[in-house]
This record gives C-alpha cells, sequence and structure tokens, in this order.
C-alpha cells in the first residue's frame, strides 16, 4: 500500500508511522523518501519481516527513523483484556462451546 508512487504522492516533509502490518510499507522506498527528504520521519512499530533480525538494514541508519520494539498496541488497559478474552475464550472451549474469538468457525 505504502510504495514509492504513494510517497511522492504525500506532502513533502510528511512524518509516517506503521503500527499495523510490516508488508505495508514499501522499506526500501521508505529509506529513499527519508534520504531525499521527502519524509520528514518514519517510525515503525512492525517490519516486512519479523522480528526484524537483519540489524544492518538501510532503513535503520537515517537519524529520522524511529524503531520500536512491537509493542505499539500495549497499554495496561490492553493486557487486561487480552488476558479477560484468553480465559473466556478457554472457559468456553472447556464447556465445549465455540470461543466468541474464534476465526474459523465451522458452518453450523
Amino acid at each position: 500500500m505504502i510504495n514509492a508512487q504513494t510517497l511522492n504522492n504525500m506532502r513533502p516533509g510528511s512524518i509516517l508511522v506503521n503500527t499495523a502490518r510490516g508488508p505495508i510499507a514499501d522499506e526500501d522506498a521508505l529509506y529513499t523518501a527519508l534520504l531525499s527528504n521527502r519524509l520528514c520521519g518514519v517510525g515503525l512499530d512492525v517490519f516486512h519481516d519479523e522480528p526484524p533480525l537483519n540489524t544492518c538494514r538501510p532503513l535503520l541508519e537515517p537519524p529520522r527513523f524511529i524503531a520500536a520494539g512491537h509493542y505499539a498496541w500495549f497499554s495496561s488497559s490492553a493486557a487486561k483484556e487480552l488476558q479477560r478474552r484468553a480465559a473466556e475464550n478457554m472457559v468456553s472451549m472447556l464447556k465445549g462451546i465455540i470461543p466468541a474469538d474464534c476465526l474459523n468457525r465451522i458452518p453450523e
């Protein structure tokens, strides 16, 4: 979704932040846009490859680039909700009920 063409359509000096999914943004295009000052800054919480094992990536070099550790989702309320839903789903499964968060429901 975010490639060289998309970045060229953005206002010069824009800041791009991706906390969704790594493959949404072309990392090479982001790097080029940073070096050319098309983008003022980039912040990524997700990368094309997870975890980002190759720390020699060119994108990690520019000073206006910020990398986070895939934790932009975190808050104390989000952690509590995650634990609550996991427990509720487990209770449902033990009762033979399809959990509310089941992604691969079998049609009845």
